[in-house]
């Protein structure tokens, strides 16, 4: 994640560096603003919408790429929904995911994931009733490990 954002950040340097040679460039040589009397009013709505833009360009861009399905989130998981999930730890997790008919168990830890269970058209603790003693994950959970 740290190795992407540097590489944005790169590029994002690479793109601006024209622009500031622009800039550099954008004044005569021998007239400076404050000889002028300052930053006119025009000049900084000028800046203004120039910032807007650029931040709605980088806005754009990024939906665009997610539209796309270059960063992974509007492709991926079709047909998936996690139905449940329950932490253990830090960062271990079980959740129940489910696939068209199917409801997988699934263990989540760092580097490793890996299928518990698979409850073919049994009903996912979604449809089970949430009312009275019994509702909900952790027994479900645990009737599913016994067995």
């Amino acid at each position: 994640m740290r190795l992407a954002s540097n590489k944005w950040l790169s590029c994002l340097a690479l793109c601006a560096l024209p622009t500031l040679s622009l800039a550099a460039g954008a004044m005569p040589e021998g007239r400076h603003l404050a000889s002028e009397g300052g930053i006119s009013f025009g000049y900084m709505l000028q800046i203004l919408f120039s910032f807007v833009a650029v931040i709605a360009f980088i806005f754009g861009f990024a939906w665009l790429m997610r539209r796309s399905g270059r960063f992974g989130a509007a492709g991926s998981g079709r047909g998936l929904r996690i139905v449940s999930s329950l932490s253990l730890g830090m960062r271990e997790k079980i959740m129940v995911v489910n696939v068209g008919e199917k409801n997988i168990v699934v263990g989540v830890a760092p580097g490793q994931i890996r299928a518990l269970y698979v409850m073919e058209g049994e009903a996912g603790p979604s449809e089970a009733p949430a009312t009275g003693k019994g509702g909900g994950f952790g027994p479900l959970l645990g009737r599913f490990l016994k067995q």
